[in-house]
């Protein structure tokens, strides 16, 4: 159940500064505004990333195991992954199947799994990340109907069923 307050989930693992920095950014920006936006770090973060996020005020967990991590998931109103990741982004289809509509920095591995203005935004900076992050909380609708399809498309794309199907496929195609 979503939590009373605006709350924004980021997760991953932080080994160096740029993306503490960032989120630590945006906290601080967006943590100022009315209402007040409470940010929560899931995930493993190095000893100096982890003083700049509690510092903005960013609440760190470092979670023992999925049922954890949905849990908090689930509460919150939106997720955010702000940096640009290799592979593939299990923090975001994650959060696509607790329901949760999803800001994202326009790369490679976010093109992938977001559909664009319809399962979450991709943005190029930081100002385009606020924008998104402010039109989501002011607008309940709209975080309702892209977290409906979030869902939606991480039950269809990344569910058990689904994974085993295509690894079978691709497993037995000749080379």
């Amino acid at each position: 159940e979503e939590a009373t307050q605006p709350s924004i989930v980021t997760a991953g693992r932080v080994r160096g500064v740029h993306e503490a920095e960032l989120i630590s950014q945006l906290a601080v920006l967006l943590g100022a505004e009315e209402p007040h936006i409470d940010f929560t770090w899931l995930g493993a973060a190095d000893p100096g990333s982890r003083v700049r996020l509690q510092a903005a005020g960013v609440q760190v967990l470092d979670l023992p195991g999925d049922a954890s991590c949905a849990a908090h998931l689930a509460s919150g109103w939106i997720f955010l992954a702000p940096g640009r990741v290799r592979g593939f982004p299990l923090f975001v289809a994650q959060a696509m199947a607790a329901g949760l509509p999803c800001v994202a920095f326009d790369c490679p591995a976010h093109r992938a799994v977001i559909r664009d203005g319809q399962t979450g935004f991709l943005c190029t900076s930081a100002q385009d990340m606020i924008d998104r992050i402010a039109l989501l909380v002011d607008d309940l609708d709209l975080r309702e109907r892209l977290g409906a399809a979030a869902r939606q498309e991480a039950r269809r794309r990344f569910s058990e069923s689904e994974f085993g199907t295509k690894l079978l496929a691709a497993y037995s195609q000749p080379a």
